[in-house]
């Protein structure tokens, strides 16, 4: 729970998150794709930065600036804006929950993390000590 307080309590600090995910095709078949991201986030200015690169290459970047949100696709040349007041808190959970936009750790970067993390978690248990791109890393099952 240290860790969780600590980021909670993170005035500033930016992530690179490695992630896959599946998608389902009409056909039922899942396929697995890759991506990458780099989170930078800052509290008290109320900003959030994410910028996304899929395994097929396409580029995307989502910015809340404090007053909105704004997403860009770069392979399609288009992008959205759309007004967003109030905490980054809010404009994280609004743009998951509301706008059904999928963002990995999402919780993580939360300034109440520690207690999403008490709501969410049933039992939590220590697999191994572990390597992640040469990293050290421990693997829980949760």
């Amino acid at each position: 729970m240290q860790m969780a307080q600590y980021l909670g309590k993170a005035q500033r600090f930016s992530v690179t998150v490695r992630g896959g995910y599946d998608a389902v095709q009409e056909s039922g078949q899942k396929i697995e794709f890759g991506e990458n991201r780099k989170l930078t986030l800052s509290r008290p200015d109320n900003r959030l930065r994410i910028e996304g690169e899929h395994s097929d290459g396409a580029k995307l970047l989502t910015v809340f600036n404090g007053k909105e949100i704004t997403l860009i696709d770069g392979r399609a040349n288009v992008y959205a804006t759309a007004p967003q007041a109030g905490s980054l808190d809010d404009t994280i959970i609004h743009f998951v929950r509301d706008l059904g936009v999928r963002l990995p750790l999402a919780a993580m970067l939360l300034s109440r993390l520690p207690a999403e993390l008490e709501e969410r978690l049933r039992s939590i248990d220590y697999v191994e000590k572990t390597s992640i791109h040469g990293a050290p890393a421990h693997h829980l099952a949760v």
